[in-house]
């Protein structure tokens, strides 16, 4: 059947790579009996086991984000972060982390056109491709993460889909 559009942004909430899969994180919903988001957060992680013995090895992966802008200082603003953490050094890889906080002026996103919204803003599906080949042997863990404001007002979520990894 058809394939359902996300109702802020217009793109379909699956992945063009054609996959037909996606998780999605965070809502635009509000807790029953509660008429606010109530400042959640929400993380799914994967885990890449990158083979010892090869030479050349990638991950790709999809994202679209969608953010209500409440116009708060940065700190309280709704974000969604992406984060490769290495647990043999305990420490976050710093060429697969990304950080969106939402803004009218951060580069990619659009304004919705969706009369029912104020200030959201939406990025549609966007492919990262990130190369593990120095990573030989280790099992690295790619964190996903969606955060609300943390007033408690305002939402922001995420539809996140990982193709998995090539090898060369």
């Amino acid at each position: 059947g058809p394939v359902p559009l996300d109702p802020y942004g217009g793109f379909p909430i699956y992945p063009p790579d054609g996959s037909g899969f996606a998780v999605k994180l965070g809502s635009d919903r509000s807790f029953p009996g509660s008429n606010r988001p109530e400042a959640r957060a929400e993380r799914i992680t994967y885990s890449i086991a990158v083979p010892a013995g090869v030479t050349d090895y990638a991950l790709t992966y999809e994202y679209a984000v969608v953010f209500q802008d409440p116009g708060h200082v940065s700190e309280n603003q709704p974000r969604f972060t992406v984060k490769l953490f290495d647990p043999i050094t305990n420490e976050y890889v710093p060429c697969g982390s990304v950080e969106y906080v939402a803004d009218s002026t951060i580069p990619g996103f659009h304004l919705s056109q969706n009369s029912q919204s104020q200030n959201v803003w939406y990025k549609p599906w966007s492919p990262v491709f990130i190369n593990l080949a120095r990573y030989r042997g280790r099992t690295l863990n790619l964190e996903f993460t969606t955060e609300d404001c943390t007033q408690g007002g305002h939402w922001g979520y995420a539809y996140v889909d990982v193709n998995g990894c090539e090898v060369a």
